[in-house]
């Protein structure tokens, strides 16, 4: 290998670590470091950990022990969520050298010469938000506009690892989207750990929703009115009248919502710490927004299982589900996740019926995302972003997964193409670009 170092990157969780990863990989690259397709060739491996639920710490044990065997003379770092809460158990792995906490991560850009000092904190250099983009190995970046969580939620371990909300300054969300703008991203994905949380100060901009609005006006003055702005998972709270009028005016934002929903029972939501909003504030939200957008995407994400969630209070959820328009969804289960408040709740909720109610939500999406499949499909055109060639696939603006009959041609990811629905396909819609009829 020479005097080049060698690294390989896994990655787990959010898009904000992929952002993130993503930042490291041209950092090094700039360095003169080069990446390899295989943890074999690697004498640095990397991986950016997630801790949000049991089953991604069970994944990050499993992975750190295959990286090792297919690379057994590399350093393995492992870095991200899972590092605060399993720190010990994490030191104890095969190959395991070297953990930077989440708070650190942006010394990476100076691995192996540089030190990781755990002590640090959050200090002058994590405020320059250094770890910035102009590339992306997916067809849809993640913008990364802000990190870390405020709000306290009785189950969530994302304040202990990525500590309190902190803002992106809008100059630099602008420079990034213009940067990967004309590296010939169609589609920009605005990513937080809690977008209800943004807050910055200049510019004119005080939340999330000027952000938006201050971003598009911009893209649209530097001639990349070309492109389209997706939002990533919004906290409920933020769904009142400005983000109404915002979503009114704006221009070159997909139609579709994800929220952070968790539960449509008031009272599990107070247990959960996240009474800010009620499910029928958030119903009526949604009512209104069918006046300015006819048809749009609707998922959330789902806790099920919750300490002390009784029968009724799953049947509040279930028939939320069933009345509101989602189009998506994504369940979960509760487990309990170290210093959290909620990991010594009483209550606990038994596997198997934490199995019997995911199956029941589960069956009610997906029954609902078939049918807005066919109601896609029955649209005149489509506009989807090329994300694979084998199948030819991809996302419409609708978020509806697309598949695209017909090769595409090379080089066309990320592009967004004009495409005619055909017909539902399991999961989707296939379709056909225009230009061939």
């Amino acid at each position: 290998m020479g005097d080049q170092r060698c690294f390989y990157l896994f990655t787990q969780g959010c898009k904000i670590n992929q952002h993130e990863t993503q930042a490291l990989r041209e950092a090094w690259q700039e360095r003169g470091w080069r990446e390899v397709e295989s943890a074999s060739q690697a004498d640095l491996i990397l991986i950016n950990s997630c801790a949000v639920t049991h089953k991604a710490v069970r994944d990050l044990r499993r992975a750190a022990r295959g990286l090792h065997r297919e690379s057994p003379g590399a350093e393995i770092a492992v870095t991200g969520c899972a590092v605060p809460g399993f720190g010990e158990e994490l030191c104890e792995l095969p190959g395991v050298r070297r953990l930077v906490a989440q708070r650190d991560k942006q010394q990476l850009l100076a691995w192996p010469e540089g030190e990781a000092d755990a002590e640090r904190g959050c200090g002058a250099a994590e405020k320059k938000w250094p770890l910035a983009i102009s590339r992306f190995p997916r067809a849809r970046p993640a913008l990364k506009v802000q990190d870390g969580c405020s709000a306290g939620c009785t189950y969530c371990y994302v304040p202990l690892s990525r500590g309190p909300s902190r803002s992106r300054p809008p100059e630099e969300v602008l420079r990034e989207a213009l940067d990967l703008a004309r590296h010939g991203y169609r589609e920009l994905v605005l990513s937080g750990i809690n977008l209800g949380q943004y807050s910055a100060a200049g510019e004119g901009v005080r939340d999330f929703w000027d952000l938006l609005f201050w971003l598009e006006t911009r893209l649209i003055a530097a001639g990349r009115d070309g492109i389209r702005l997706r939002m990533s998972s919004l906290d409920p709270s933020l769904l009142g009248d400005k983000g109404l009028r915002t979503l009114a005016a704006s221009e070159l934002l997909c139609p579709h919502l994800h929220l952070s929903l968790q539960s449509a029972s008031p009272g599990i939501l107070s247990d959960m710490g996240r009474d800010r909003y009620r499910p029928a504030d958030v119903s009526a939200f949604i009512r209104e927004l069918t006046r300015i957008w006819p048809d749009f995407a609707l998922g959330a994400d789902f806790l099920l299982g919750f300490p002390g969630e009784t029968e009724r209070d799953f049947a509040e959820t279930l028939d939320f589900a069933r009345k509101m328009p989602f189009t998506y969804g994504h369940v979960f289960t509760f487990s309990p996740r170290p210093g959290t408040r909620a990991a010594g709740f009483s209550g606990s909720v038994s596997p198997g019926v934490k199995k019997r109610r995911s199956e029941e939500l589960r069956g009610v999406l997906q029954d609902k995302q078939q049918a807005f499949a066919c109601r896609m499909a029955e649209l005149d055109r489509l506009w989807m972003v090329l994300e694979q060639r084998d199948p030819p696939a991809g996302r419409c603006e609708y978020y509806s997964l697309c598949y695209l009959g017909g090769d595409p041609g090379p080089g066309r990811e990320g592009e967004l193409i004009a495409v005619q629905p055909l017909e539902p396909r399991e999961g989707g819609i296939l379709v056909r670009e225009e230009k061939a009829l």
